[in-house]
């Protein structure tokens, strides 16, 4: 119940963080989380050519597993950063802060970014999309949405109404389908399949192809939090072993320990594992696929991290019950969204 709990009051915590929007003023707090001192960064120009950024192939995916698994607070297509702010506006910014520009107003949240076009989710947790210049507002559904992800040109979510099924759409809103009738909780769309926390089977971790046949168990684990790599790898926090972190291999062998913490909001970028240390202030940490390298990043008390570029966007629940923060990914610059 706990985790069904942590799905199902996400949209509960994001109006919270539209009502501190609303109610105070900006704070800019720069933390450098090794020393505690000021960030100090070089003051010398480095010119930038964004159009030859720009002009990068669209993305395949809207948004990671790993964002998506965590409310898809910021994703990233080619030179600009997509974010929410903490009145869940849409805001897009360059890598390095520049050209900060309000897309959209109003409630969002499960951002996918493919091209030109944003996909969200809105205060009624329905899919929308708009153009990345902010035209074009359209709705495709009316399920309640979670956990959108978005490949191709199809869209994946659980359907919140349909006792929490697994449904995929095409980017256009046609194609509804429901793709297998256990409940789940959390699911990775990579390659030809699709990983998923299986609910009615125990939370156990199941794959399916990407139309819902050839469904089976792959590990009897209680998981939590799957990040599925495309070098055939889960990463998940293990409910059965006292909530560490844990990997298998996507055929359900070689089950490995990678931290002894009480970890959650799993994030898997690259050859690192973000994530929230709940043994130790429930601050962000980090350490490698491999369990090396384990690094503290800032002192909040965080959730629900999002990891673009070099920057982390997360949940700061020690500002008004929670408040979106971000912080390069080596825990310098850390400051308050606006």
């Amino acid at each position: 119940m706990k985790k069904i709990l942590a799905l199902l009051l996400t949209g509960a915590l994001i109006v919270t963080l539209s009502a501190c929007e609303r109610g105070n003023g900006s704070e800019n707090d720069d933390y450098n989380a090794n020393g505690g001192s000021d960030y100090s960064h070089d003051e010398t120009d480095v010119e930038v050519d964004w159009d030859a950024i720009d002009d990068v192939p669209v993305n395949e995916r809207g948004n990671s597993v790993g964002n998506s698994n965590n409310l898809g607070i910021a994703a990233i297509q080619g030179g600009w950063i997509y974010h929410l702010s903490n009145a869940n506006d849409i805001y897009k910014m360059r890598p390095d802060g520049t050209e900060r520009t309000r897309i959209t107003e109003g409630f969002a949240k499960d951002l996918n970014v493919i091209g030109d076009w944003i996909y969200f989710t809105n205060i009624l947790e329905h899919i929308h999309k708009i153009r990345t210049d902010g035209t074009e507002r359209t709705s495709l559904n009316r399920d309640t949405s979670a956990a959108v992800s978005i490949v191709g040109d199809w869209i994946y979510y659980i359907n919140v109404d349909v006792d929490m099924r697994i449904y995929r759409m095409r980017t256009d809103g046609t194609q509804r389908t429901r793709l297998h009738n256990a409940a789940a909780e959390y699911f990775n769309v990579v390659g030809e399949w699709i990983y998923f926390t299986n609910i009615t089977d125990n939370w156990s971790l199941h794959k399916m192809r990407l139309n819902g046949s050839e469904s089976r168990r792959i590990s009897t684990a209680e998981v939590w939090g799957i990040n599925t790599t495309e070098d055939d790898w889960v990463y998940f926090v293990n409910y059965d072993r006292d909530l560490n972190i844990y990997r298998v291999d996507t055929e359900g062998a070689a089950m490995t320990r990678i931290n002894n913490d009480e970890s959650w909001y799993i994030n898997v970028v690259g050859d690192w594992i973000y994530y929230v240390n709940f043994d130790a202030g429930r601050n962000i940490y980090k350490i490698r696929t491999d369990g090396t390298e384990r690094t503290k990043l800032n002192n909040d008390y965080s959730g629900f991290v999002n990891v673009v570029g070099d920057w982390i966007f997360y949940t700061n629940f020690d500002v008004n019950d929670g408040t979106l923060y971000k912080m390069r990914t080596d825990g310098s610059q850390r400051q308050r969204v606006n």
